[in-house]
Formats: structure tokens, C-alpha cells, sequence
């Protein structure tokens, strides 16, 4: 009997412990489920954490984001309901949605960024040490734009809403390196001259 009633309880909602893409939907029905996600899509932003401890935001009505659930949630949902369940264990379904933006709109606010160019090592007089020495590079914040806009658009598509790409490190591909470092040959033979 309480094998039926928990059947018809959960025959259009989802089991107890389920998650998809992180969001706790436990209990709801499928259409609960689509209305939340479809709230989530316009209230959705992105903030970028971008090196020199800058901040981009970028909001749904920004680039124009277009959502749609197409049939993967339905599709999760009747996995979950092929067999009968006593034990409610946890589900988590990672369901990747149709969603589409316009990636000029988003070009575009890319360009509200505050730029430092990258500077290279090189070797310096050092008064104090009366020697030459290397002064290290610094690695700026000018966007690889390539790289950076298929980086936005991988995240907005599977709805973050954090990126961080603020490392410092001079390979990282979200920007344009500086063209020597202090381990680069040709700054070691400047240094050994």
C-alpha cells in the first residue's frame, strides 16, 4: 500500500534528493521544473573576475539570451520514472539546454573593459646591488578576444554565474602574453652579457 501511494505521489514529480544542474527540484513536477529554469534564464548574469581585480557583468537582456528546454529535461525525467523506487537515493541529471545569445552584443560589452597591456621581462641596472638583474614581467589584462568570447560563451551556455579568469599566469589563454619572461633565453643572455 505505501509502495502505491508513494508510485502515484511520485508518478509526475520528481523523486526526493534530485538535482539538476545543481538546483534542488525535489518533489516538483516537471512543469514547476521548466518554469524555474526559464526564470533562472531571465534573471541570469554572468560576472567575469578578470585580472587587476576587475569585474565584468553580463546579463541575459545584454545578449539577448534565448533559452529553451527542448526535450532533455523531459527526457531525464522519464529516466527516472522507467522502474519503481522505495529507497530514494540521490539523483543528479546535468542537462544541457538550447541557449543562444548574440555574440555582437556580447563583443560589445566586452569593450568596457579597462586595459594594461603586457610588459616583458628585461634586465636592469640595480644601483643598490651594483649588478644587473631581471625585472620580472607583468602580465596586463589584454583579452585574447578569440579565446575569451568562446570562454563566455561555454559559461553562459551551461549558466554559470561566476567565470574567474584572474590568474596572474602568463599562460593562461583568456589573455595576450607578454613576449619574453624572466625565464625566456633571450633575457638570460641579455643578463649574461
Amino acid at each position: 500500500l505505501v509502495l502505491l501511494i508513494q508510485n502515484v505521489h511520485y508518478h509526475s514529480r520528481w523523486y526526493k534528493h534530485t538535482t539538476v544542474n545543481g538546483v534542488d527540484v525535489s518533489e516538483m513536477t516537471l512543469e514547476e521544473t521548466a518554469a524555474l529554469f526559464e526564470q533562472q534564464s531571465k534573471d541570469y548574469a554572468l560576472t567575469i573576475k578578470a585580472r587587476q581585480d576587475d569585474t565584468l557583468k553580463i546579463a541575459s537582456d545584454d545578449i539577448a539570451l534565448t533559452f529553451s528546454l527542448g526535450d532533455r529535461l523531459q527526457e531525464e525525467f522519464q529516466k527516472q520514472h522507467k522502474k519503481i523506487v522505495v529507497f530514494h537515493k540521490k539523483h543528479q541529471y546535468d542537462v544541457l539546454f538550447d541557449i543562444s545569445f548574440d555574440e555582437e552584443r556580447l563583443e560589445e560589452g566586452s569593450d568596457e573593459y579597462s586595459i594594461q597591456k603586457p610588459q616583458s621581462a628585461y634586465v636592469q641596472y640595480d644601483k643598490e646591488k651594483n649588478q644587473y638583474i631581471k625585472v620580472p614581467e607583468e602580465p596586463g589584462n589584454v583579452l585574447n578576444e578569440d579565446a575569451f568570447l568562446e570562454g563566455v560563451s561555454t559559461a553562459v551556455k551551461e549558466l554559470k554565474k561566476e567565470w574567474d579568469i584572474s590568474s596572474m599566469d602568463v599562460t593562461s589563454p583568456y589573455y595576450e602574453a607578454p613576449k619574453y619572461t624572466v625565464d625566456s633565453p633571450e633575457v638570460e643572455e641579455e643578463l649574461s652579457i
